[in-house]
């Protein structure tokens, strides 16, 4: 059974290389363009309300990724998961953005009509008044620059790109979940939060205490002393929203997140909110990689990387913000 399913994918690669080959071969800038098979861009993306990509083996459906705002104008990913914003931003512009780079003739379209035959991606484009575009999606062009697409129900497909990116496409129609879903740490203003504390395994000396409420100023704890304000001020502003692990950990070491349960982390991070909510990261180093941190959320325990550039801005110590003497 390995071994067919082996071959099967061979041929199918085969056919794809072959595919690409002539198509690219036989293309042709001057042909006459119909605006009816050539209307990719979206005139305005704002409006749209969902994208669902479905990757197609010889017609038939594999993998179905659902990007869908829900009644509170939030994106999520199949229903369950808060989509990465940021991700969502990308492929809304690049639906905007897209215009054919190449038209193909002769055997150009038969060969590209085959590759779709075999694998593509269906992209379907709705808004509140139901479906927009549809489009198949099919492989990169050899240098990358420039995707083939065909139009659901036009005549026949095309190089299309996104000319800002020199032609860059495919990425921002992944059927990878994991690139869809928000990686979120936490998300907070400095006006948000009552309390941060930063816990370091190795050495106290290293923490961070302080807090506020909304009837006196940030003090440093245990003890309240008054913090200098310039580089309070400069750490404060840190917190702007949004803050993200870099990917899902879990996927390429299943077992990891157990074993790192087994250690005590780290680095401990406390956020206390106005509201009475809290959240908790605990951060492990990588002896295999010193760009990031494995760590999670507590309460939510899913495994990520985490890399230093974004967190390590934060991890400063009391002793950081003492007022020199005489001040």
């Amino acid at each position: 059974m390995n071994q067919s399913r082996n071959l099967l994918v061979i041929v199918v690669i085969l056919s794809l290389l072959a595919g690409i080959f002539l198509f690219l071969n036989f293309s042709d800038r001057d042909s006459t363009l119909s605006s009816a098979d050539t209307a990719f861009a979206l005139q305005d993306s704002l409006g749209v309300t969902g994208v669902r990509l479905t990757q197609v083996q010889e017609g038939i459906p594999i993998t179905t990724i659902d990007l869908q705002k829900n009644q509170e104008e939030i994106w999520m990913v199949n229903g369950t998961y808060r989509a990465f914003e940021p991700q969502i931003g990308y492929l809304l512009t690049t639906l905007r953005r897209l215009q054919v780079k190449e038209v193909l003739t002769g055997q150009g379209i038969e060969s590209a009509e085959k590759i779709l035959g075999l694998v593509h991606t269906r992209v379907e484009i709705t808004d509140a008044n139901g479906p927009v575009k549809t489009y198949l999606l099919g492989t990169s062009a050899r240098d990358s620059k420039g995707s083939l697409m065909k139009l659901e129900g036009a005549r026949q497909p095309f190089i299309v790109e996104r000319p800002d990116l020199q032609g860059f496409i495919n990425p921002f129609f992944t059927i990878d979940v994991d690139i869809w879903r928000e990686k979120l740490l936490w998300r907070a203003t400095a006006a948000d939060l009552a309390s941060i504390r930063i816990e370091h395994t190795d050495s106290s000396e290293k923490n961070l205490w302080m807090s506020t409420d909304t009837e006196s100023p940030w003090t440093l704890q245990p003890g309240g002393e008054t913090p200098d304000p310039e580089k309070l001020n400069a750490y404060l502003d840190q917190f702007q929203g949004a803050v993200y692990a870099e990917s899902f950990a879990s996927r390429k070491d299943p077992e990891k997140l157990e074993e790192l349960k087994e250690r005590k982390e780290d680095v401990r991070l406390i956020l206390e909110y106005r509201d009475g909510n809290s959240t908790e990261v605990v951060l492990y180093l990588r002896e295999d990689n010193p760009n990031s941190y494995y760590g999670w959320v507590i309460g939510e325990e899913e495994l990520y990387t985490i890399q230093h550039f974004v967190f390590d801005k934060f991890l400063v110590s009391n002793q950081s913000f003492q007022l020199q003497a005489g001040v």
